[in-house]
């Protein structure tokens, strides 16, 4: 397929059947049509969009991420990572896991607890001045990351071993404005709805235009964000908890986030594929440490604007289960030293 064909339809919302009469494809069904959409994402970042049967593609890949993602294909990583989301469902029991975008990353052994730090640049700058390129490279290894774990659960949720879904996730602050454990939302409950009233009203006050929203084509409703600045995404969070004070005010919430709500298939067929899986690798663990510095080490255009000394940092600092220093003991020792 010609690139070109995909150019035609970059940021366009389409149906399955005009997707494919825009790249000359042939309708196909059932397993045929999730082979067709899978060898479509090999060159391309081609997403459905929640709650619709529409799909959108975001970019076209280069050579080098086409590459990258061949290599994340490979058989053993998507064994590893359904391994590692089966041993979490089953000490889960047989509720949902609420998950954020960089708890995802987390459970599977991707990043350690510095990262989430790094998206920050105030904070980078704060915990020392050599970091403050790390903010900047996040974003793009981030994407990179968080790409290939949506992609793994599309494909478990296509075998219909999970149902994926978004969510919310409230919080209250205590004592010294140290926020409490956190109210994952039910779903399809009255609290529901109200975050929904919430999360709107914030959308509608902070997005003057769309360069950083993805709207559905006949509705013209938002459907997802695209990335934006560290600046504005705060007065986005900003606003919504500050809205969130005004709805929750009653129970005493004041934070609200967008989780991932994955949904298992009961626990005997769980414990039946986590067979099947183990059985196919030699052995279970975290997802390699190699797959992790092949995305970071990436020839991607992205990434080509850090040297390889960055890159060699970022992944020590970052990506590695024992980093040299962990940012947030490092916070709080600037804070105690300000203090006195």
């Amino acid at each position: 397929m010609k690139t070109d064909m995909i150019e035609n339809v970059l940021n366009k919302q389409l149906s399955y059947t005009d997707l494919c009469q825009a790249l000359s494809l042939k309708p196909a069904t059932g397993n045929s049509k999730i082979a067709q959409i899978e060898k479509l994402a090999d060159l391309c970042d081609i997403q459905k969009i929640p709650n619709s049967s529409k799909y959108i593609i975001n970019k076209i890949y280069n050579s080098e991420e086409r590459a990258l993602i061949q290599y994340l294909k490979a058989p053993q990583q998507q064994l590893l990572f359904d391994s590692v989301l089966y041993h979490c469902f089953l000490r889960n029991g047989d509720s949902s896991l609420y998950l954020s975008n960089t708890q995802m990353l987390a459970i599977f052994g991707i990043i350690n607890p510095n990262f989430q730090y790094t998206f920050s640049r105030d904070i980078m700058e704060t915990i020392g001045e050599e970091f403050v390129y790390m903010a900047d490279m996040t974003k793009e290894v981030y994407e990179i990351l968080h790409q290939w774990t949506r992609r793994r659960l599309e494909n478990m949720a296509n075998r219909f071993i999970i149902m994926k879904r978004r969510g919310f996730r409230l919080y209250s602050k205590g004592l010294n404005n140290i926020y409490s454990s956190p109210v994952d939302v039910p779903t399809d409950s009255q609290l529901e709805k109200r975050c929904q009233k919430v999360m709107i009203r914030a959308i509608e006050f902070i997005f003057q235009n769309d360069k950083y929203l993805v709207r559905d084509n006949v509705t013209h409703e938002v459907v997802s964000f695209h990335w934006m600045p560290e600046g504005l995404w705060r007065k986005f969070e900003n606003k919504i908890n500050e809205l969130t004070e005004e709805e929750f005010s009653a129970e005493g919430y004041n934070r609200l986030n967008l989780v991932t709500i994955l949904s298992p298939a009961p626990q005997d067929i769980i414990r039946e594929k986590l067979e099947n899986a183990e059985k196919r690798l030699k052995e279970i663990g975290a997802l390699n440490e190699e797959a992790q510095r092949k995305i970071i080490s990436s020839k991607a255009k992205a990434l080509s604007a850090f040297s390889e000394d960055q890159k060699k940092k970022y992944i020590e600092y970052n990506i590695k289960k024992n980093p040299p220093i962990y940012f947030r003991n490092r916070l709080i020792e600037i804070e105690k030293e300000t203090e006195e």
